[in-house]
């Protein structure tokens, strides 16, 4: 993928406005960023100000251009640093949009910064950014806007609007990315739900045929409120919970929007393996509980279940079972001793694991992954999930060691193999098979047998 930094060249190139806006739309001529935004904060209710971070630097961000191409592109400090000088020297404070739409009256930007050190104001409000930031506090004049957009959520953070010059820098190998990959795989998966159609007969129509999208968004509501609760949990935790695969799904799911069977079937999956988490959480703010609801909740467990049922993808008494044991036993075989000693630790496509000897199941897995010979952007997403698993088998290690085990340690890992899970879902489709991985929940067992109380 190609990288460009986003340079000033002359006076035509600006931040010409600031928009506050809760998904912004990506054009080809214009950067509306957002996404890589935190949350701003209402830092003071009576006097309606809101702070937040306007431009982060030496940031990679996604774009798509007119032909569809994603590319990288990001913003060096100097030139964060000269566009917040030339901001104010233009005198462009005043100059204010709601989601890139139409301009607005009322929103004045009444303080302007560079985050110099770790020590920087913005800490208190929660807002986690680096050094070199452009920072902002506006001020909210605007009845309608304070009342019907920022109390209500509708907005949710700054974007700015500018034309810049772009300088090709490289293109990246870089295929650790995994939430970047995430993102581009979840939009494609829900691109392809709205391309893919089935062709019914139908004498209603002129044509005797009808076609339906093979996508389906006759989830009840109350999967769509469990979502929107979990993204609220999520933005109250500092959005520390869940992979980047479930915050896009919580999203899809409460905006009401279809889904394909590939996610029906994901869905599903997690669900039922994720309920324990849910069910035994001691408090709303554990991450095992906002992750359940970020994917629907119980709802959608139902909803899902009974939904391949329909479509013929479950038998009608048909219940998911995790058909392995720890360690390393997978659809019922299990590695050898001769197979583990010829092979030790692998190298998977350039990463060379350390603690995969702690499972058989994972080496088992990975051997078959390499014989395959995927492409390139499939052994990318093999690469990160090895890494992903070999983290997992690390903190084992160092748990069973010294013979115990810290809740940090155990949402960790929870959330490492949680994302290990959601990768090897997308490995599998690519390759058009389906790898039985369940024994990482062995290994969060193990952590949970250690776990002492703190």
């Amino acid at each position: 993928m190609e990288i460009y930094e986003l340079t000033i060249k002359d006076d035509t190139d600006e931040v010409f406005a600031i928009s506050l806006v809760e998904e912004p739309a990506i054009q080809s001529n214009f950067v509306y960023f957002n996404k890589m935004k935190e949350l701003f904060a209402q830092v003071n209710k009576e006097q309606r100000l809101v702070m937040g971070p306007i431009l982060i630097p030496d940031l990679q961000i996604l774009r798509v251009d007119g032909e569809g191409k994603p590319y990288q592109v990001f913003f060096s400090k100097d030139t964060v640093k000269q566009l917040a000088q030339n901001y104010l020297k233009k005198k462009y404070t005043d100059q204010a949009t709601i989601e890139h739409e139409k301009g607005v009256e009322g929103v004045h930007l009444v303080e302007s910064w560079i985050k110099e050190s770790k020590f920087d104001k913005s800490n208190k409000y929660g807002l986690k950014v680096p050094e070199g930031t452009w920072m902002g506090t506006f001020k909210i004049e605007n009845d309608e806007l304070w009342d019907e957009y920022v109390k209500t959520g509708k907005v949710r953070g700054f974007s700015i609007e500018g034309l810049f010059e772009h300088e090709f820098v490289k293109r990246s190998n870089d295929f650790y990315d995994t939430e970047l990959m995430t993102i581009m795989n979840e939009e494609t998966d829900f691109l392809l739900s709205q391309i893919r159609a089935l062709i019914k007969k139908d004498r209603r129509t002129r044509s005797g045929e009808r076609i339906e999208l093979e996508s389906y968004s006759d989830y009840g509501q109350s999967v769509k409120n469990n979502a929107r609760r979990g993204i609220e949990l999520n933005e109250k935790n500092n959005n520390k919970c869940g992979t980047q695969v479930g915050k896009v799904r919580a999203q899809q799911l409460a905006d009401g929007k279809p889904i394909s069977l590939q996610t029906i079937k994901r869905m599903h999956s997690y669900l039922n393996r994720a309920e324990t988490y849910y069910d035994n959480a001691d408090s709303q703010n554990e991450c095992g509980y906002i992750s359940y609801l970020l994917w629907g909740g119980k709802s959608a467990l139902s909803w899902s279940r009974n939904k391949l049922r329909e479509l013929g993808e479950l038998e009608e008494n048909q219940e998911p079972t995790i058909d392995s044991t720890y360690p390393g036993e997978a659809s019922g075989s299990m590695v050898s001793e001769e197979t583990l000693q010829k092979a030790g630790e692998l190298d998977i496509f350039g990463y060379e694991t350390e603690y995969f000897y702690i499972c058989p199941g994972a080496i088992q897995t990975f051997t078959h992954l390499i014989e395959m010979n995927p492409d390139e952007e499939t052994r990318g997403m093999i690469r990160s999930a090895a890494l992903q698993a070999d983290k997992v088998f690390e903190i084992e290690a160092r748990v069973v060691n010294l013979e115990a085990a810290t809740l940090n340690q155990l949402n960790q890992v929870k959330i490492l193999v949680e994302d290990f899970y959601d990768l090897m879902g997308e490995i599998d489709e690519e390759l058009g098979m389906e790898h039985d991985v369940s024994y990482m929940d062995g290994h969060i067992q193990v952590i949970e047998t250690y776990l002492r109380d703190e």
